[in-house]
């Protein structure tokens, strides 16, 4: 049978306790890099929602703009027409946009 001083006790018994502590740090980390990743979930999310409502917006107003455009026509209205077809254009553009961005946002690796 070993001799063991107290010294050597000693180690024996913190032994464990070293193992646990670079555990808990390890567990530490891995939660609080987790938790980044939450809000960056969470980020992305929001503005999923937020380009989305912006679709919808845009979408009701190109309604309203191709029904301008169509009553301008109807009426001979040049200068009408002219500005109802930006107003098109420019819903169409962002309608584009706003589709871009959330294939753009659905491709972020959060890493879950």
């Amino acid at each position: 049978m070993e001799n063991k001083t107290s010294f050597h006790k000693f180690m024996d018994a913190t032994k464990g306790v070293k193992v646990e502590m670079a555990l808990l740090d390890d567990l530490l980390q891995i939660n609080m890099e987790a938790g980044s990743l939450l809000v960056v979930q969470s980020f992305v999310g929001r503005a999923i929602m937020q380009v989305e409502k912006s679709m919808t917006m845009n979408k009701e107003g190109l309604k309203k703009a191709e029904k301008g455009l169509e009553a301008a026509k109807e009426l001979g209205e040049q200068n009408s027409i002219d500005t109802f077809t930006r107003w098109v254009a420019s819903f169409k553009e962002d309608i584009k946009k706003g589709e871009k961005i959330i294939a753009s946002l659905n491709k972020v690796e959060i890493g879950f």
